[in-house]
């Protein structure tokens, strides 16, 4: 009982099913490193330090991809986007995964909710891509069970740092994490990884998915070079016939998808090139040259182009004043505690924000299916049902107040019949609240009132006329 450690994990012979296995690291002025291995706590505070740290430039957020199978292995710079950052990840990891060429998947993705809500994101957008696609997760606290990922990191972390360090020695320069020769840098460590390391069966990463050796020639990352221009298309001769067939670049990588090498012009332009001249050693490197570069991966990527449509100018109505002034009341609130206790609804984008960060994010609202189903639950428990009661108190204040201002407002403009008295018959249909929302689908809180109409026997609620 005192000295027992467990029992070893064993090497299995390995899945039919290949599992790909996705995490986030950090690039600091302190090295490569995972998210427990920094200063910051695993808390709400900890993830506003790393946030504020990504902003000033002082570290770098990563996404690893690697397959346990072929053993290729993927990483990304993610840009600081906000919202948008995840979208971008998962798109990145998406494009790997394509490559590897799978029909089935195992995503293998440890505890943390960004990366949890990462390996989800990857899960919607393989789609029909991947017959079946599995999620997967060891068990908490146990990083070994997620050893094939975690030995991702630390293949990379030396790759890197051994690229960055014969860089910087040549051009005589500190490169800051921040810089954009960092994001081409790390994709480039992960392409060198998967087309020049063997393994026990003689093959590389590379040849495991393509069945063929990787056959384009290696070069220094960064290192100046001649590029020549394609022979067919309007980039053949922008010059004409005259001009130069070969112009300035600088490599930055290869291009898995046309097998070609990827350039980057004086002009921060990015351009895949079939061919390349390399210059005598002494004109490799110009660190002047390295400072001006501005272009990202991310900055390069293709965009759907915005349509523009102009139409002629028309008069504008000035808009009328609001005829009630009194607020309508917004929807009924459900917390993170209920989150907590009734779980969170596949789907809702503000279920997805909470789990991921422990609180809501403003703006932002709850699906209808989300609603119902929070609701239905709260109205089984006698604290929810005083929580839907005193909702309920709220909502008719709203309405005696609306009608109030209303007949306020009738009076005031001396054309208004008087209202008929309490006890008189009245068969008219029922009038709307001028200036309230009739349409359940703009106004939350008809909504919440009308999904309790016809179950009196569980609830009070009356709906809203």
């Amino acid at each position: 009982m005192g000295r027992g450690i467990g029992w070893p994990h064993k090497a299995s012979s390995g899945s039919k099913v290949p599992r790909v296995g996705i995490d986030y690291f950090f690039i600091t002025v302190g090295g490569v490193k995972k998210r427990e291995e920094l200063d910051s706590a695993m808390d709400e505070e900890g993830e506003k330090l790393i946030a504020e740290g990504r902003r000033n430039g002082k570290m770098v957020k990563c996404l690893l991809v690697r397959c346990w199978e072929t053993r290729n292995v993927f990483a990304h710079v993610i840009p600081v986007k906000g919202d948008d950052e995840e979208h971008y990840a998962a798109k990145m990891a998406t494009t790997d995964m394509e490559w590897l060429g799978h029909t089935k998947l195992i995503i293998k993705a440890d505890n943390e909710h960004a990366v949890k809500s990462l390996s989800k994101r990857i899960s919607k957008l393989l789609g029909d891509k991947v017959q079946n696609v599995q999620d997967e997760s060891p068990p908490a606290y146990d990083s070994q069970a997620n050893g094939g990922t975690e030995i991702g990191v630390k293949v990379v972390r030396g790759m890197f740092r051994t690229l960055k360090l014969c860089l910087e020695s040549r051009i005589k320069k500190h490169i800051p994490v921040n810089h954009p020769l960092v994001d081409w840098l790390l994709e480039h460590c992960c392409m060198i990884l998967n087309t020049r390391v063997r393994g026990n069966d003689g093959q590389t990463a590379w040849s495991r998915v393509k069945g063929r050796a990787f056959n384009q020639r290696i070069l220094c990352y960064a290192e100046a070079v001649l590029y020549k221009l394609p022979t067919k298309g309007p980039k053949s001769a922008p010059d004409g016939n005259m001009g130069a067939r070969w112009l300035d670049g600088t490599f930055v990588g290869f291009s898995r998808a046309s097998n070609s090498y990827m350039v980057l012009t004086p002009e921060n332009k990015l351009v895949m090139a079939r061919c390349i001249y390399r210059r005598p050693e002494a004109n490799r490197w110009n660190a002047e040259r390295l400072a001006q570069v501005k272009v990202t991966p991310w900055s390069v990527r293709e965009r759907a182009p915005i349509e523009v449509r102009l139409q002629d100018a028309t008069e504008v109505e000035a808009p009328r004043p609001a005829a009630n002034p009194v607020p309508v009341p917004k929807a009924f609130r459900i917390t993170y505690n209920d989150l907590q206790k009734y779980g969170y609804t596949e789907g809702c984008q503000q279920c997805e924000y909470n789990e991921k960060y422990g609180r809501s994010k403003g703006g932002l609202q709850h699906g209808e299916p989300c609603r119902r189903r929070i609701l239905d639950e709260l109205t089984k428990t006698q604290e929810g049902q005083a929580r839907l009661d005193s909702y309920e108190e709220k909502v008719d204040r709203a309405i005696a107040d609306r009608i109030e201002a209303e007949d306020k407002a009738a009076a005031s403009a001396g054309g208004a019949a008087a209202r008929p008295p309490a006890d008189a018959q009245d068969d008219s249909p029922p009038r709307p609240l001028e200036g309230a929302p009739t349409d359940p689908e703009t106004d939350r809180a008809a909504r919440d009132r009308e999904y309790f109409q016809g179950e009196p026997n569980r609830h009070h609620l009356k709906v809203i006329g």
